[in-house]
Protein backbone atom coordinates (compact mmCIF):
# COMPACT_ATOMS: atom_id res chain seq x y z
CA UNK A 1 0.00 0.00 0.00
CA UNK A 2 1.33 3.42 -0.76
CA UNK A 3 1.74 6.21 1.66
CA UNK A 4 -0.85 8.06 -0.16
CA UNK A 5 -3.48 5.26 -0.12
CA UNK A 6 -2.18 4.92 3.76
CA UNK A 7 -2.83 8.44 4.63
CA UNK A 8 -6.51 8.18 3.04
CA UNK A 9 -7.24 4.68 4.72
CA UNK A 10 -6.27 6.60 8.02
CA UNK A 11 -8.55 9.24 7.46
CA UNK A 12 -11.61 7.17 6.86
CA UNK A 13 -10.95 5.37 10.15
CA UNK A 14 -10.35 8.85 11.80
CA UNK A 15 -13.87 10.57 10.16
CA UNK A 16 -15.60 7.21 11.17
CA UNK A 17 -14.92 7.12 14.83
CA UNK A 18 -15.65 10.40 14.62
CA UNK A 19 -19.12 10.31 13.42
CA UNK A 20 -19.88 7.21 15.97
CA UNK A 21 -18.58 9.28 18.82
CA UNK A 22 -21.07 12.58 17.95
CA UNK A 23 -23.82 9.50 17.23
CA UNK A 24 -23.32 8.30 20.76
CA UNK A 25 -22.74 11.94 21.93
CA UNK A 26 -26.26 12.50 20.24
CA UNK A 27 -28.19 9.62 21.69
CA UNK A 28 -26.98 10.91 25.11
CA UNK A 29 -27.77 14.08 24.89
CA UNK A 30 -31.26 12.89 23.60
CA UNK A 31 -31.26 10.48 26.34
CA UNK A 32 -31.08 13.11 28.96
CA UNK A 33 -33.25 15.65 27.54
CA UNK A 34 -35.83 12.77 28.26
CA UNK A 35 -35.11 12.15 31.08
CA UNK A 36 -35.11 15.90 32.33
CA UNK A 37 -38.92 16.05 30.47
CA UNK A 38 -40.10 12.82 32.00
CA UNK A 39 -39.04 13.81 35.66
CA UNK A 40 -40.34 17.35 35.45
CA UNK A 41 -43.61 16.43 34.28
CA UNK A 42 -44.05 13.55 36.92
CA UNK A 43 -42.81 16.49 39.77
CA UNK A 44 -45.00 19.22 37.87
CA UNK A 45 -48.10 17.45 38.52
CA UNK A 46 -47.84 18.26 42.63
CA UNK A 47 -46.76 21.81 41.98
CA UNK A 48 -49.97 24.02 42.30
CA UNK A 49 -50.65 27.56 41.78
CA UNK A 50 -51.63 29.71 44.44
CA UNK A 51 -54.04 33.21 44.72
CA UNK A 52 -54.10 35.13 47.18
CA UNK A 53 -56.34 37.70 47.75
CA UNK A 54 -55.83 40.19 49.98
CA UNK A 55 -57.89 42.87 52.21
CA UNK A 56 -58.89 45.85 50.95
CA UNK A 57 -56.18 47.99 52.45
CA UNK A 58 -53.46 46.59 50.55
CA UNK A 59 -53.65 46.23 46.50
CA UNK A 60 -56.10 44.10 45.64
CA UNK A 61 -55.62 40.65 43.49
CA UNK A 62 -55.66 40.90 39.36
CA UNK A 63 -54.62 39.50 36.74
CA UNK A 64 -52.35 41.97 35.50
CA UNK A 65 -51.47 42.33 31.46
CA UNK A 66 -48.28 42.88 31.65
CA UNK A 67 -47.05 41.06 35.64
CA UNK A 68 -44.38 42.96 37.54
CA UNK A 69 -42.04 40.31 37.10
CA UNK A 70 -41.52 41.10 33.50
CA UNK A 71 -41.60 44.79 33.25
CA UNK A 72 -38.16 46.28 32.55
CA UNK A 73 -36.33 48.27 35.81
CA UNK A 74 -36.95 50.58 36.87
CA UNK A 75 -40.37 50.33 35.84
CA UNK A 76 -42.69 50.70 38.97
CA UNK A 77 -43.18 47.22 40.63
CA UNK A 78 -40.35 45.38 39.22
CA UNK A 79 -39.02 43.96 42.48
CA UNK A 80 -42.45 44.01 44.28
CA UNK A 81 -44.67 41.13 45.71
CA UNK A 82 -46.47 40.44 42.31
CA UNK A 83 -50.52 41.05 42.15
CA UNK A 84 -50.77 37.35 40.29
CA UNK A 85 -50.60 33.71 41.21
CA UNK A 86 -47.22 31.92 42.34
CA UNK A 87 -46.37 28.87 42.97
CA UNK A 88 -46.52 26.06 45.89
CA UNK A 89 -45.84 22.23 46.22
CA UNK A 90 -48.03 19.93 48.01
CA UNK A 91 -45.82 17.21 49.73
CA UNK A 92 -48.75 14.77 50.69
CA UNK A 93 -51.96 13.16 50.19
CA UNK A 94 -53.78 15.30 53.06
CA UNK A 95 -53.53 17.98 51.01
CA UNK A 96 -50.25 20.13 52.91
CA UNK A 97 -48.59 22.83 50.75
CA UNK A 98 -45.38 24.20 51.07
CA UNK A 99 -44.54 27.82 50.01
CA UNK A 100 -42.58 31.10 49.63
CA UNK A 101 -43.02 33.29 53.48
CA UNK A 102 -42.86 35.98 50.44
CA UNK A 103 -45.83 34.37 48.65
CA UNK A 104 -48.39 35.23 51.32
CA UNK A 105 -46.62 37.95 53.31
CA UNK A 106 -49.60 40.60 54.17
CA UNK A 107 -53.15 40.57 55.24
CA UNK A 108 -54.67 38.11 53.63
CA UNK A 109 -58.86 37.56 53.16
CA UNK A 110 -58.63 34.35 51.22
CA UNK A 111 -56.46 31.77 49.15
CA UNK A 112 -57.01 29.56 46.57
CA UNK A 113 -55.16 26.39 45.28
CA UNK A 114 -55.00 25.13 41.82
CA UNK A 115 -53.57 21.85 40.87
CA UNK A 116 -52.24 20.99 37.00
CA UNK A 117 -55.74 19.61 36.28
CA UNK A 118 -57.64 22.34 37.02
CA UNK A 119 -59.11 21.63 40.03
CA UNK A 120 -59.06 24.74 42.09
CA UNK A 121 -59.57 24.14 46.13
CA UNK A 122 -60.17 26.44 48.89
CA UNK A 123 -56.63 27.11 51.35
CA UNK A 124 -56.07 28.44 54.79
CA UNK A 125 -52.60 29.39 55.89
CA UNK A 126 -51.27 27.76 58.67
CA UNK A 127 -47.71 28.77 60.02
CA UNK A 128 -45.06 30.35 58.17
CA UNK A 129 -41.69 31.74 59.18
CA UNK A 130 -40.53 35.38 57.15
CA UNK A 131 -36.58 33.73 58.61
CA UNK A 132 -37.06 30.52 56.85
CA UNK A 133 -38.97 32.24 54.00
CA UNK A 134 -41.48 29.20 54.20
CA UNK A 135 -45.22 28.92 55.00
CA UNK A 136 -47.58 26.05 55.43
CA UNK A 137 -51.03 25.68 53.24
CA UNK A 138 -54.08 23.57 53.95
CA UNK A 139 -56.03 22.68 50.82
CA UNK A 140 -59.79 21.91 51.80
CA UNK A 141 -60.16 18.93 49.49
CA UNK A 142 -62.38 15.86 51.35
CA UNK A 143 -62.43 12.74 49.89
CA UNK A 144 -60.38 13.73 46.77
CA UNK A 145 -56.94 12.09 45.61
CA UNK A 146 -54.34 14.91 45.52
CA UNK A 147 -51.03 14.73 43.83
CA UNK A 148 -48.14 15.03 45.76
CA UNK A 149 -44.66 15.00 45.96
CA UNK A 150 -43.13 13.91 49.22
CA UNK A 151 -39.97 15.46 50.93
CA UNK A 152 -36.90 13.63 49.98
CA UNK A 153 -34.13 12.88 52.09
CA UNK A 154 -31.40 13.32 49.03
CA UNK A 155 -28.63 15.05 49.66
CA UNK A 156 -27.44 16.32 45.89
CA UNK A 157 -23.53 17.37 45.62
CA UNK A 158 -22.19 20.35 44.34
CA UNK A 159 -22.37 19.86 40.43
CA UNK A 160 -25.28 17.89 40.67
CA UNK A 161 -28.35 18.80 37.84
CA UNK A 162 -31.59 20.28 39.62
CA UNK A 163 -34.75 21.69 38.20
CA UNK A 164 -36.94 24.63 39.80
CA UNK A 165 -40.19 23.61 38.77
CA UNK A 166 -43.16 26.67 38.84
CA UNK A 167 -46.92 26.98 37.99
CA UNK A 168 -47.80 30.29 38.01
CA UNK A 169 -48.80 32.52 35.14
CA UNK A 170 -50.46 29.60 33.42
CA UNK A 171 -51.85 26.85 35.15
CA UNK A 172 -51.82 24.24 32.08
CA UNK A 173 -48.48 24.30 31.92
CA UNK A 174 -45.39 24.12 34.08
CA UNK A 175 -42.18 25.54 33.99
CA UNK A 176 -39.22 24.56 34.34
CA UNK A 177 -35.46 25.81 34.90
CA UNK A 178 -32.49 23.55 34.90
CA UNK A 179 -29.19 23.94 36.20
CA UNK A 180 -26.83 23.09 38.46
CA UNK A 181 -26.17 23.02 42.26
CA UNK A 182 -23.88 25.02 43.25
CA UNK A 183 -23.23 25.22 46.77
CA UNK A 184 -24.66 23.93 49.81
CA UNK A 185 -25.08 25.10 53.63
CA UNK A 186 -25.70 28.55 52.61
CA UNK A 187 -27.42 31.36 54.99
CA UNK A 188 -26.92 30.69 58.69
CA UNK A 189 -26.50 27.02 60.10
CA UNK A 190 -30.31 26.88 60.93
CA UNK A 191 -30.54 27.81 57.59
CA UNK A 192 -28.36 25.45 55.52
CA UNK A 193 -30.13 26.24 52.07
CA UNK A 194 -29.11 24.99 48.67
CA UNK A 195 -27.39 27.31 46.05
CA UNK A 196 -28.29 26.45 42.34
CA UNK A 197 -27.89 28.31 39.13
CA UNK A 198 -31.32 27.61 37.96
CA UNK A 199 -33.23 30.83 37.12
CA UNK A 200 -35.47 32.17 39.44
CA UNK A 201 -37.92 34.68 39.37
CA UNK A 202 -41.78 35.59 41.15
CA UNK A 203 -42.96 32.42 38.82
CA UNK A 204 -41.26 29.89 40.51
CA UNK A 205 -40.53 31.09 43.77
CA UNK A 206 -42.63 28.86 46.33
CA UNK A 207 -42.40 25.67 43.69
CA UNK A 208 -40.49 23.08 43.73
CA UNK A 209 -36.10 22.66 43.69
CA UNK A 210 -35.82 18.71 42.34
CA UNK A 211 -33.14 16.57 41.16
CA UNK A 212 -33.03 14.96 37.87
CA UNK A 213 -35.43 11.81 39.09
CA UNK A 214 -38.30 14.60 39.79
CA UNK A 215 -37.21 13.69 43.53
CA UNK A 216 -37.96 16.90 45.92
CA UNK A 217 -35.10 18.58 47.16
CA UNK A 218 -36.36 21.64 48.75
CA UNK A 219 -38.85 24.63 47.76
CA UNK A 220 -37.30 27.64 46.07
CA UNK A 221 -37.15 30.49 48.12
CA UNK A 222 -35.58 34.03 49.23
CA UNK A 223 -36.14 36.39 46.46
CA UNK A 224 -37.57 39.59 48.37
CA UNK A 225 -39.04 42.75 47.72
CA UNK A 226 -36.93 46.06 46.95
CA UNK A 227 -38.00 47.90 50.20
CA UNK A 228 -36.34 50.49 52.82
CA UNK A 229 -36.38 47.52 55.18
CA UNK A 230 -34.95 44.66 53.04
CA UNK A 231 -33.41 46.62 50.30
CA UNK A 232 -32.33 44.33 46.99
CA UNK A 233 -30.79 46.52 44.50
CA UNK A 234 -30.41 44.03 42.08
CA UNK A 235 -33.94 42.74 41.59
CA UNK A 236 -35.18 39.55 41.84
CA UNK A 237 -31.84 37.63 41.16
CA UNK A 238 -27.95 37.99 41.36
CA UNK A 239 -27.41 35.03 39.37
CA UNK A 240 -28.10 32.06 41.83
CA UNK A 241 -31.57 31.00 43.35
CA UNK A 242 -31.63 29.46 47.10
CA UNK A 243 -33.98 26.86 48.07
CA UNK A 244 -35.33 25.37 51.92
CA UNK A 245 -33.72 21.76 52.10
CA UNK A 246 -35.99 19.01 52.94
CA UNK A 247 -33.74 18.48 56.05
CA UNK A 248 -35.34 21.82 57.33
CA UNK A 249 -38.41 21.57 56.14
CA UNK A 250 -39.40 18.17 57.67
CA UNK A 251 -37.82 19.64 60.73
CA UNK A 252 -40.24 21.91 61.30
CA UNK A 253 -43.28 20.98 59.42
CA UNK A 254 -44.76 19.54 62.49
CA UNK A 255 -44.75 23.17 64.13
CA UNK A 256 -46.16 24.63 60.91
CA UNK A 257 -49.15 22.61 60.93
CA UNK A 258 -49.59 23.73 64.97
CA UNK A 259 -49.97 27.54 62.70
CA UNK A 260 -46.79 28.02 64.76
CA UNK A 261 -44.90 31.42 63.63
CA UNK A 262 -41.09 30.50 63.20
CA UNK A 263 -38.36 32.53 64.13
CA UNK A 264 -34.53 32.72 64.13
CA UNK A 265 -32.52 31.68 67.27
CA UNK A 266 -31.16 34.43 68.48
CA UNK A 267 -27.00 34.58 67.85
CA UNK A 268 -24.81 35.56 70.44
CA UNK A 269 -23.17 38.77 69.44
CA UNK A 270 -19.60 40.31 70.55
CA UNK A 271 -19.65 43.22 67.95
CA UNK A 272 -16.59 43.11 66.21
CA UNK A 273 -15.90 42.85 62.35
CA UNK A 274 -13.16 41.42 61.06
CA UNK A 275 -10.64 42.51 58.19
CA UNK A 276 -10.82 39.75 55.78
CA UNK A 277 -7.76 40.47 54.08
CA UNK A 278 -5.41 39.81 56.43
CA UNK A 279 -3.51 36.82 56.04
CA UNK A 280 -0.50 36.44 58.24
CA UNK A 281 -2.21 33.63 60.10
CA UNK A 282 -0.71 35.18 63.46
CA UNK A 283 -4.20 36.06 64.95
CA UNK A 284 -7.32 37.94 63.08
CA UNK A 285 -7.44 41.35 62.99
CA UNK A 286 -10.17 43.68 63.89
CA UNK A 287 -11.45 46.17 61.43
CA UNK A 288 -14.13 47.22 63.18
CA UNK A 289 -15.90 47.76 66.44
CA UNK A 290 -19.62 48.45 66.07
CA UNK A 291 -21.01 50.83 68.56
CA UNK A 292 -23.41 49.93 71.28
CA UNK A 293 -21.79 46.29 71.74
CA UNK A 294 -20.20 44.59 74.31
CA UNK A 295 -16.94 44.94 72.49
CA UNK A 296 -17.00 48.51 72.45
CA UNK A 297 -17.73 48.22 76.05
CA UNK A 298 -14.98 46.20 76.82
CA UNK A 299 -12.65 48.39 75.11
CA UNK A 300 -11.41 46.82 71.94
CA UNK A 301 -10.36 48.79 69.20
CA UNK A 302 -10.02 48.63 65.40
CA UNK A 303 -6.61 47.84 64.67
CA UNK A 304 -6.32 45.27 67.51
CA UNK A 305 -4.92 41.77 66.53
CA UNK A 306 -6.66 38.40 68.45
CA UNK A 307 -4.61 36.07 69.17
CA UNK A 308 -6.78 33.71 71.47
CA UNK A 309 -10.16 33.19 72.85
CA UNK A 310 -10.23 31.37 76.17
CA UNK A 311 -6.69 30.34 76.08
CA UNK A 312 -7.12 28.47 72.70
CA UNK A 313 -4.70 30.10 69.71
CA UNK A 314 -6.46 31.89 66.46
CA UNK A 315 -4.43 32.00 63.61
CA UNK A 316 -7.26 34.21 61.68
CA UNK A 317 -10.31 35.20 61.54
CA UNK A 318 -12.16 31.89 60.30
CA UNK A 319 -10.98 30.07 63.25
CA UNK A 320 -12.19 33.26 65.55
CA UNK A 321 -15.45 32.76 63.94
CA UNK A 322 -15.93 29.24 64.22
CA UNK A 323 -15.11 29.21 68.46
CA UNK A 324 -17.59 32.16 68.61
CA UNK A 325 -20.33 30.33 66.60
CA UNK A 326 -20.20 27.55 69.56
CA UNK A 327 -21.31 30.15 72.26
CA UNK A 328 -24.53 31.18 73.23
CA UNK A 329 -26.13 34.33 74.68
CA UNK A 330 -25.07 35.36 78.48
CA UNK A 331 -21.57 33.14 78.34
CA UNK A 332 -18.42 35.00 78.87
CA UNK A 333 -15.36 34.57 76.82
CA UNK A 334 -11.83 35.91 76.91
CA UNK A 335 -9.82 37.38 74.24
CA UNK A 336 -6.10 37.84 73.96
CA UNK A 337 -5.00 41.08 71.85
CA UNK A 338 -1.95 42.23 70.86
CA UNK A 339 -2.07 46.28 70.38
CA UNK A 340 1.04 47.48 69.05
CA UNK A 341 3.75 46.19 71.41
CA UNK A 342 1.30 44.94 74.64
CA UNK A 343 -0.37 42.11 74.70
CA UNK A 344 -3.85 42.52 76.81
CA UNK A 345 -6.69 40.37 77.57
CA UNK A 346 -10.54 41.58 77.81
CA UNK A 347 -13.26 39.42 79.35
CA UNK A 348 -16.57 39.80 77.35
CA UNK A 349 -19.86 38.35 78.05
CA UNK A 350 -21.69 37.75 74.34
CA UNK A 351 -25.20 39.13 73.86
CA UNK A 352 -28.10 38.81 71.10
CA UNK A 353 -27.51 40.19 67.74
CA UNK A 354 -28.93 43.86 67.07
CA UNK A 355 -31.60 43.38 64.69
CA UNK A 356 -30.35 42.65 60.84
CA UNK A 357 -27.07 41.41 61.96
Amino acid sequence: MTAKKTIICALVVFFALCAVEARAAGNETAALEKTIMASGEKAAQAVVQIRVFRKTDEAPYEELATPPMFQQAPAVGYAMRPYGPCSGVCIDKDGYVLTSYFNISGEIDHITVTFGNCKRYPAKLLGYSRDYDVALLKVDAPGVSLPFLPLSDKSPAVGAYVMAIGRAMNVLQHTLNLGLMTATGRHRPEIQAWQFDACVNYGNTGGALVDIEGNLLGIVAYVYPNTEATPNALGQSSGVGLANTCVKLRAMLDDLKAGKVLTLPQRAFIGIAMEESYAKNDGALIREVIKGTAAEEAGLQAGDLVTEINGQAVANATELIAVLKTKSIGDKVQLTVKRGDKVQTFDITLRAAPPGM
